[in-house]
């Protein structure tokens, strides 16, 4: 697969996430290109593939894709706690591909753990979480210096790839 086949162009920073199926554990960073400022905000887009639950979605009445992690910016762990799009506007961009999508600002580089859910992001509860007791790991950085990154992954699998476009 190319770079240009998922809309990028390189230089670009992958950190791989090993999974065994109950963790997931950052692989370490051999080669990873440098970045200083760390202290600095780096804006993230979150892409989840949500195909294999299209069917319980109906953003007409609400039911969406939300997010939900450890940091305030991702809603400090109160259940559906970001909206995440599929309308073509934004960040997302073909509407109605199943492809959720939300840009936020993170204050802070460094590890980062959330969820995605499905459900209202009125509700601050758990229920229509895709991994009921685990979360997803991340880690976010900006090593080209443009200040933004891409985590994309697959609603209900394990798979979260960090991209620094």
């Amino acid at each position: 697969m190319s770079l240009s086949s998922v809309g990028l162009s390189g230089p670009v920073q992958i950190i791989a996430v090993l999974s065994d199926g109950a963790t997931e554990t950052p692989l370490p960073r051999r080669g990873a290109l440098a970045s200083d400022g760390w202290g600095d905000g780096v804006l993230v887009t979150f892409e989840v593939d949500a195909t294999s639950v299209a069917s319980s979605l109906d953003p007409t009445s609400g039911i969406i894709v939300t997010l939900s992690g450890d940091r305030t910016e991702l809603g400090s762990w109160t259940g559906h706690a970001i909206a995440l799009s599929d309308d073509g506007t934004g960040e997302d961009r073909v509407a109605g591909d199943d492809i959720w999508t939300v840009e936020l600002e993170l204050a802070s580089r460094g590890h980062i753990e959330f969820k995605y859910l499905i459900g209202r992001t009125s509700d601050t509860t758990w229920e229509g979480v895709e991994f009921s007791g685990d979360n997803r790991l991340g880690f976010v950085q900006d090593a080209d210096g443009t200040g933004r990154v891409l985590i994309r992954g697959t609603f209900g699998i394990r798979d979260n790839h960090h991209i620094d476009p």
